[in-house]
């Protein structure tokens, strides 16, 4: 079980770098791509346990950091979203209202994070304007979008997706 665990580990780390690779070339996919790369945290977590999604977690960040040639789906990945899943297990196990608040604090400072890694380490112009400030109201919509979608993806994989390949494999 232990092999299995190492193996799929290793395949979803690898995947999530080459997703970040692609979208740290093809820019305009840095979002999505990261959002993407995210999914494996899920499965692992779903599969085995934290300390496996953790792994792969660490070691997609660590990867990707080092080898991006453009370092902004990087950031993004380890800045929120290869974190996320986790906060998100915990969050929801709280009711509805302070879950969704948690979320959307955890989720700007996330973003101020962010916004300081592109100014001072990526050295990217930064300034604070009426343009910025919609961008992140339209970050807090997307978080909801985000939530809720992976939301949804869970419920798939775990009633669509799981029993198929536990079938295939006999894992029970």
């Amino acid at each position: 079980m232990k092999t299995s665990k190492i193996a799929l580990g290793g395949v979803c780390a690898a995947l999530s770098v080459i997703l970040l690779a692609i979208g740290s070339v093809i820019t305009t996919l840095d979002i999505s791509l990261a959002f993407t790369a995210s999914v494996f945290i899920y499965i692992l977590m779903l599969e085995y346990d934290g300390k496996t999604a953790f792994s792969v977690f660490a070691v997609t960040s660590a990867l990707s950091i080092l080898l991006l040639p453009q370092k902004s789906p990087a950031v993004m990945y380890l800045l929120f979203f290869g974190w996320y899943p986790f906060a998100k297990r915990k969050l929801e196990q709280l009711r509805n209202l302070p879950a969704w608040i948690l979320k959307i604090v955890i989720f700007n400072i996330s973003l101020v994070l962010y916004a300081l890694c592109a100014k001072y380490l990526l050295l990217l112009p930064f300034e604070l304007n009426l343009v910025l400030f919609l961008t992140l109201l339209l970050a807090n919509v997307f978080l909801i979008l985000y939530d809720i979608c992976c939301t949804r993806f869970i419920v798939f994989y775990v009633n669509r997706i799981a029993p198929r390949i536990h079938k295939i494999t006999g894992k029970k």
